[in-house]
């Protein structure tokens, strides 16, 4: 009875894929430099940590060592988050919507991910007012890993443009949807 040898070079294939996607994340460019998507591993208070040690992740995009969607403000030792994982034996890559509630029940920040991606973050204050909201699904033109950021101070709403400029990665003032004036 003659056996089939596709199976074992089907899995070999599936391996050597798998591999080579993994690697694909959590480049250093010659300079020692994050470059390209990086996995964010985090804990049970979404401070950053290890794979080890993680109970999240989410994907983020580096250029030139900046990272383009920072996670803003996560939990504190008496915040509680909402929905959160009891499964210690895998990391669960976020998806939905999160809130962070302080100590007092008053929603302090909501995170919203789809299969890892990041699409925004709002911020409160301790009275539950919006202060900021990161819109990473509002891209600044046709310009890739660039977002919308508004910031509310004294009831008024600030647009800004987090992007690649004249001046580095940085907020610039909003000069409107699609605009890319500098």
């Amino acid at each position: 009875m003659k056996k089939s040898l596709f199976p074992v070079f089907s899995a070999l294939i599936l391996s050597s894929f798998v591999s080579y996607s993994q690697n694909l994340n959590n480049q250093l460019d010659k300079n020692g430099e994050k470059q390209g998507t990086w996995i964010i591993y985090l804990d049970d208070l979404w401070a950053e940590t290890d794979s080890i040690n993680a109970s999240y992740y989410f994907y983020t995009f580096y250029e030139d060592d900046v990272n383009t969607k920072p996670n803003g403000k996560s939990g504190k030792k008496k915040w509680k988050l909402s929905p959160k994982t009891d499964n210690k034996s895998t990391i669960v890559v976020l998806d939905g919507e999160y809130k962070w509630t302080d100590k007092n029940g008053t929603v302090r920040s909501i995170h919203r991910f789809k299969n890892g991606e990041y699409l925004s973050l709002k911020e409160f204050d301790e009275s539950g007012k919006l202060v900021q909201h990161f819109d990473y699904e509002n891209q600044y033109g046709d310009n890739p890993h660039t977002y919308r950021v508004s910031i509310y101070e004294e009831g008024k709403e600030i647009k800004y443009v987090m992007r690649d400029g004249t001046k580095g990665w940085m907020l610039y003032n909003d000069p409107g949807e699609g605009s890319e004036d500098d």
